[in-house]
């Protein structure tokens, strides 16, 4: 990817800042932030920043997961100084299994090995008919 513009890195910024709490006018609001033109369609930015985009998010949320598992940390110690830790719990281990945060599922396959029968050649096996 090219190196981003000053306009998408402050666009990006700003919609990283608002992160998790992005609604429609997030990306209306970055684009005047970066300053883009009002009338900017915000597709046209949104094609030129994708990758960068996605990448800070990433990042982000990876430290939103690490919070999380702070967070579970914190009620296992305690669990009776909160009400609600099972949903709590529920909560964060849902945040660290979508972030990819210390759930690895690995999968194993095992190749059965397949028996081989070998037949005599034809012509040997018409001499046994005969015999």
């Amino acid at each position: 990817m090219s190196e981003l513009t000053l306009m998408q890195q402050r666009y990006i910024d700003y919609v990283v800042e608002a992160f998790p709490d992005i609604d429609a006018d997030t990306y209306k609001k970055a684009m005047l932030y970066a300053g883009y033109s009002p009338t900017t369609k915000p597709n046209q930015i949104g094609k030129s920043v994708k990758e960068a985009l996605y990448d800070a998010i990433k990042e982000k949320a990876a430290i939103i997961g690490v919070e999380a598992l702070a967070m579970q940390i914190k009620l296992m110690r305690n669990p009776d100084s909160d009400k609600a830790w099972r949903q709590k719990m529920a909560v964060t281990d849902s945040i660290q299994d979508r972030i990819g945060i210390l759930k690895k599922q690995e999968s194993e396959t095992k190749v059965m090995p397949m028996g081989i029968i070998i037949l005599p050649e034809k012509a040997n096996a018409k001499k046994s008919e005969e015999e």
